[in-house]
């Protein structure tokens, strides 16, 4: 389903806009070795914009993956997606999962037995008791031996960080700071809506984390950028939107992304069988907006 303005998902392709300066500065450290981490309030945008820098590197021919650790229940899930999501780069999908359905059935299809042969660890994935610990011990540590192995550079990328404290936080943090400092030739992008604990995480003398990432503080998207994408959005359902329109929504919303574009779904709303959003239609929506 094709939305006009997106709210409540990560923004992709043509839907994304401004973001230049952030998007470069991302790009260049995570090209030249060094880890980022993204600090902004909720709903600004952080995934969408590590989701393209991730889009661009891969175009470039690098290794990707991802892990929201928002949706993982337990240490065993969590090493099970770092592997999987590593996997995907041979287009190898769903390892742990039909690993555990039996061996011999997974060695039947040509692609996962080379994909066991070359990375025979993920037969652990197999054993009914395997120590949760262990496993994602060496799981953290995939991503390295597979780049290694591949001969590629490997971009990873951690979202909803915050919510690694709910695994022994302390503990675990501590072994990946560990594990990731020796792994030259993957990098990584952390990013959070818990803005405040992102922060203790990565810039606190005390943390773990402390100076391992390059911190990027995300600003409101550009009133320009923002502008031109707002008056294109609605000149494609052929609908005006005057500079002074714009300007009092991007004031109402303080250049917010996730305000601004639900602001924005209202108007479309209110107008969509119109040419034109006018005083009238602007102030509804805000109203409705307001509360």
């Amino acid at each position: 389903m094709k939305k006009l303005f997106i709210t409540g998902v990560p923004v992709r392709g043509d839907d994304f806009t401004g973001r230049s300066k952030e998007l470069s500065q991302t790009k260049y450290y995570l090209e030249n070795g060094q880890s980022v981490v993204l600090v902004a309030p909720r709903r600004f945008g952080k995934t969408s914009l590590v989701l393209k820098v991730l889009e661009e590197l891969q175009e470039s021919g690098c290794y990707i993956a991802d892990v929201d650790l928002f949706t993982i229940v337990n240490k065993k899930r969590l090493a099970e997606t770092i592997v999987e999501n590593t996997l995907k780069n041979k287009k190898v999908l769903s390892v742990a999962t039909r690993i555990k359905k039996g061996v011999s059935q997974a060695f039947k299809n040509p692609q996962l037995r080379q994909t066991i042969e070359d990375y025979e660890f993920v037969l652990k994935f197999a054993e009914a008791n395997v120590d949760p610990e262990e496993l994602l011990e060496t799981a953290l540590d995939f991503p390295q031996t597979f780049a290694e192995k591949e001969k590629k550079d490997l971009f990873f990328f951690y979202d909803e960080f915050g919510e690694i404290t709910k695994f022994n936080g302390e503990h675990l943090i501590k072994m990946m700071r560990g594990k990731f400092q020796r792994h030259p030739q993957v990098c990584y992008i952390f990013a959070g809506s818990h803005e405040s604990l992102m922060k203790d995480l990565f810039t606190k003398e005390k943390s773990a984390f402390y100076k391992f990432a390059r911190v990027i503080y995300l600003e409101e998207i550009a009133f320009d950028e923002f502008s031109n994408y707002i008056q294109r959005r609605f000149k494609q359902e052929g609908i005006s939107i005057s500079h002074e329109s714009i300007k009092e929504i991007l004031g109402k919303t303080r250049g917010h992304p996730y305000y601004t574009q639900l602001l924005c779904s209202s108007i479309h709303y209110i107008v969509r069988n119109s040419i034109r959003v006018n005083a009238c239609s602007l102030k509804s929506a805000i109203l409705i907006f307001a509360h």
